[in-house]
């Protein structure tokens, strides 16, 4: 390749330097890129680090195609809870002003967003039915496909019930539901169930039960967003037999 460049009119300086540069290069050791593995600090901080450097090359030669388990993570440490911090805000929050659509207030329940494919999935309504006992429970808040941190309801065919809840948008949770009954994952309840009673996923319907809004004194959102998830679950018995929710863990009320 060289004597090419040279029949070009290029100097031998320049080449001389070119192929040092090369050689350089290809002595490097390719690393792959690196985990950031994040935890609190704490008294037991080092140890972990240690157990993570002892033990990450079991990792590398179990799955030696997975760029990212070439080299060790980065350890990265976070600020730990105090008692300042769990009782009082870091920061004053600020009024946001939002655009609103509506002529006059908002009606409770739950609606359609009129602007996406699983608008047609939902229950509409200022109640929620219950198939089975023919309990009427008035939903609070007004939510629509698009409401976030929220309990959801979703009702089969055959009147079963299985309660959810997301913090992303209901109707991107409702869009993984419909895949995993169109795919007929048996490994999870409501898509098993879908699949043993012959439904389809145009006839599964949804609502949602409840919004969990920012705690006001700050505190895990989501841990509070699972308390309620488990509230709704024993409000309308809708564990195995008598629904389709698996099972909850009560050490969220630890």
């Amino acid at each position: 390749m060289r004597h090419k460049f040279k029949k070009r009119g290029y100097p031998s300086q320049v080449l001389d330097k070119a192929e040092k540069a090369i050689g350089q290069s290809k002595s490097k050791k390719v690393k792959g890129p690196r985990i950031t593995f994040v935890t609190q600090y704490g008294g037991l901080s080092r140890k972990i680090n240690g157990i993570l450097q002892k033990h990450w090359p079991i990792l590398c030669r179990a799955y030696p195609t997975v760029r990212e388990f070439i080299s060790p993570p980065l350890i990265s440490y976070k600020r730990r809870k105090t008692i300042g911090s769990k009782l009082t805000k870091s920061s004053v929050p600020k009024d946001k002003l939002v655009a609103s659509t509506f002529l006059g207030q908002r009606n409770s329940g739950m609606y359609p967003c009129l602007d996406c494919k699983q608008c047609r999935h939902v229950i509409k309504g200022k109640f929620f039915l219950h198939p089975g006992t023919g309990d009427s429970i008035q939903i609070r808040g007004y939510h629509t496909c698009l409401s976030q941190f929220v309990v959801y309801a979703i009702v089969c065919p055959c009147g079963m019930i299985y309660v959810g809840e997301t913090i992303q948008k209901v109707k991107s949770r409702i869009s993984q539901h419909k895949s995993t009954i169109k795919l007929g994952n048996i490994a999870l309840p409501l898509s098993r169930h879908f699949k043993e009673k012959g439904h389809t996923m145009d006839q599964l319907r949804f609502m949602v039960l409840e919004h969990v809004p920012p705690l006001v004194r700050g505190g895990d959102r989501e841990l509070r967003l699972k308390q309620r998830e488990v509230w709704w679950i024993k409000r309308l018995n809708t564990l195995h037999l008598a629904g389709l929710n698996r099972d909850y863990n009560l050490y969220l009320f630890l």
